[in-house]
């Protein structure tokens, strides 16, 4: 229950209270999330190995789900920016392995969806990103997603 447990001020002066107030306004109060924690993430992994002959395989299957997160711990930061949505990604692998060279056929983000990893903005948040200010370009904002749906071939050597 990743939350911050006093409120997060503009400086460090008091690190109990925002004193003074006038001076040193609250950007976070007490009880927010962290950016970029979901309340709940979970993955899950099942493999099934089985014999080949005189060879081994095994056949590996593995997901994982990201719940929503915020992406700032400042107000106003966070709703230029805006939050992540949930995602879930799932991977797979067959294999052969032989006594000396093992073959591994991998699809990772095998729906091939975009998960958002994070976000960011060209620069300060406060100085272009703010829609209300009305500037000719308006904000820029750039959300790093989770590597596309990658399929390939391993192969290797024992020696």
């Amino acid at each position: 229950d990743a939350k911050i447990v006093r409120d997060f001020c503009e400086s460090a002066v008091n690190f109990k209270t925002c004193v003074p107030v006038d001076t040193n306004p609250v950007l976070a109060t007490s009880g927010t999330r962290l950016p970029i924690t979901a309340k709940f993430k979970g993955n899950i992994l099942t493999r099934y190995e089985f014999p080949l002959g005189d060879m081994k395989g095994h056949f590996q299957a593995s997901a994982v789900y990201e719940g929503r997160r915020t992406t700032d711990l400042r107000r106003t930061e966070r709703r230029i920016i805006g939050d992540l949505p949930a995602y879930t990604t799932a991977d797979m692998s067959p294999v052969i392995a032989g006594s000396h060279w093992p073959e591994e056929v991998f699809a990772r983000n095998l729906y091939d969806k975009n998960g958002a990893l994070g976000k960011t903005i060209q620069c300060g948040e406060n100085i272009c990103g703010d829609p209300e200010r009305k500037t000719a370009i308006g904000p820029k904002i750039y959300t790093i997603v989770a590597q596309p749906r990658t399929i390939g071939l391993k192969i290797g050597t024992k020696f």
